[in-house]
């Protein structure tokens, strides 16, 4: 049986949300929803990327904190949007609190690289 990308995705995302929950740390209801959303990064020479369709979740700065194991580091108040890489680690944004948008937000990751989120994957490239 192959996978795609995305089911391939959706596993790995769902071992995440299982050993967090087995590890004691319970999102609220609405944290545990994927979203689908389509990125891309801004290269060194200031253009964009392709677009990446990626899968994540919304979580608040408690959660996040929580399930990073550094509960004092984002404030309960900030919303982010964590990514969990397929090969292992994971990239989360600081996003606004009606995240996902329906146009393009430019934010950055936590090593500072500047992103583009929209909503959906519908005309992602």
């Amino acid at each position: 049986m192959r996978f795609s990308n995305r089911d391939n995705c959706r596993i790995t995302m769902k071992k995440l949300i299982l050993s967090l929950v087995l590890t004691g740390i319970a999102f609220s209801v609405h944290a545990i929803e994927e979203i689908e959303v389509c990125g891309k990064y801004q290269r060194a020479d200031s253009s964009w990327s392709h677009g990446y369709k990626l899968t994540g979740f919304k979580l608040d700065g408690s959660e996040l904190g929580e399930a990073l194991k550094r509960p004092y580091d984002f404030p309960s108040y900030q919303t982010y949007f964590l990514l969990v890489w397929e090969k292992g680690g994971y990239t989360y944004y600081k996003v606004n609190s009606w995240f996902p948008p329906v146009v393009w937000e430019t934010t950055k990751d936590q090593n500072g690289r500047k992103w583009r989120l929209k909503n959906g994957w519908s005309l992602c490239y």
